[in-house]
């Protein structure tokens, strides 16, 4: 469904008799022209149109996609990964697959898309760099045990965060293309997430990360990513998701509960609760000033900063 985050109401479904997936929607990206581009285990993406609905079906996975991205700026173009291994750019002017990337020995699970390249992360615990111009895997890089689990790149472009199933966090210099940290964030589970968070003087973007553990931490770059600050667990069941606005870190949980904390302030204590829901919030996300979260429940929250 496509809702306005403002007032709050469905503007439109994507699915009829005739168009839309056949199986879960998995990952769904939002075009520069108004048009969105959906992702299912059904093997296939679904381009819908800007208003309406109707799509166009973009076939040549071979196994259920993983994540879909489509291109802030420059021609309409996307990127997805799938289980089958590979990762596909598409022309979306055209609707046609341009290239296929394949070179992992397992499910690409996420990549980052950033300065007319590629970076991936598999199940093969390995992290690939890719060409879009060629098509061409220009560095592969070794390090992590078990499966990529979260990725992020910096703002500068030259530098992407991995977190994977061994709890460990990794920081990659592309331009080198080797790892220059690691650090053991999460001891005794996954990485789930990691994104940035603006310093409290708001110079600098440091990374914030959330595990298995129900920890997060905010890194210092200038500290050879060291811990800056050090959250919880604070959360009484498994966190799935974060979201992160200016200094406000918020994680959701198992139990529906979204905790937010303010790394500025630097307390180990949630600024405050919310609880939209009573099962797991597995995706949050900010719209200007407005905060959405979606679960088990099958519903979309909207809460106005």
């Amino acid at each position: 469904a496509e809702i306005a985050a403002a007032s709050g109401t469905k503007k439109r479904s994507l699915h009829s008799k005739r168009y839309g997936h056949a199986e879960w929607v998995t990952s769904v990206s939002h075009c520069a022209d108004g048009r969105i581009l959906s992702a299912g285990m059904d093997t296939k993406l679904c381009l819908w149109n800007a208003s309406g609905v109707v799509c166009s079906d973009l076939t040549g996975h071979r196994g259920s996609i993983s994540k879909v991205r489509c291109s802030a700026v420059g021609p309409p173009r996307a990127v997805s990964c799938s289980y089958d291994r590979t990762l596909r750019v598409w022309d979306l002017v055209s609707k046609r697959e341009l290239c296929s990337m394949g070179g992992h020995s397992g499910p690409v699970l996420d990549f980052v898309w950033t300065a007319g390249r590629v970076i991936s992360g598999g199940r093969d615990s390995m992290v690939k760099m890719w060409d879009l111009a060629t098509g061409e895997c220009s560095g592969t890089m070794k390090g992590h045990q078990g499966h990529i689990t979260a990725m992020h790149v910096t703002e500068d472009d030259h530098i992407v965060a991995t977190g994977a199933q061994d709890g460990n966090v990794r920081i990659w210099d592309l331009r080198a293309r080797r790892n220059t940290n690691n650090m053991e964030a999460h001891p005794g589970g996954a990485v789930n997430e990691i994104k940035h968070v603006s310093s409290s003087a708001k110079t600098q973007e440091l990374l914030v990360t959330v595990g298995a553990d129900g920890r997060v931490l905010v890194l210092e770059p200038r500290m050879q990513y060291n811990p800056l600050l050090v959250i919880g667990p604070t959360h009484e069941d498994f966190v799935y998701s974060m979201c992160v606005v200016d200094t406000l870190i918020l994680t959701g949980d198992g139990k529906g509960v979204i905790l937010c904390h303010d790394s500025a302030a630097a307390a180990a204590e949630p600024c405050y609760a919310l609880h939209p829901m009573d099962n797991a919030i597995r995706c949050m996300g900010a719209v200007d000033n407005i905060l959405v979260c979606a679960g088990d429940d099958g519903n979309a929250t909207f809460y106005d900063f």
